[in-house]
Order: structure tokens, then sequence, then C-alpha cells
């Protein structure tokens, strides 16, 4: 599953928005941020979508106990 673009910077993908937060100069980096829909809590960072997006899955897809 791809995520869905709402607008530039701005994605939903399973339960999350997932928002790019631009360059964050101490870290000299790119941060993106995934915001549950339902808790409105922002449950993951990361450096790419790429990487925010496995975190999402890796989580998700991993058995409940």
């Amino acid at each position: 599953m791809r995520p869905k673009k709402i607008r530039a910077g701005l994605y939903l993908y399973r339960g999350y928005k997932i928002r790019n937060h631009g360059y964050y100069p101490p870290d000299k980096c790119i941060w993106w941020e995934a915001i549950d829909t339902t808790t409105q809590c922002a449950d993951y960072h990361a450096h790419t979508l790429g990487q925010i997006i496995q975190m999402i899955d890796d989580d998700l897809d991993k058995p409940k106990q």
C-alpha cells in the first residue's frame, strides 16, 4: 500500500497523517512526523518518508500478544 498524498509534504497512511517538517538546522537534516489520526499523538519521527512508512508497517504488522 502506498501513502495517499493530500498536498505537498502531507500524506495519509494507515491511520496516520505523515507530514514533512522541513529542514532542521541543528541536526542538518529533514524531519518527517507521523501523527495518529485517532489520538492526535506524534508516534513516529524519521529522516525520510520511506523510513517512517517502514516504522508504521513494522509496528502495525507485528503479531498482537
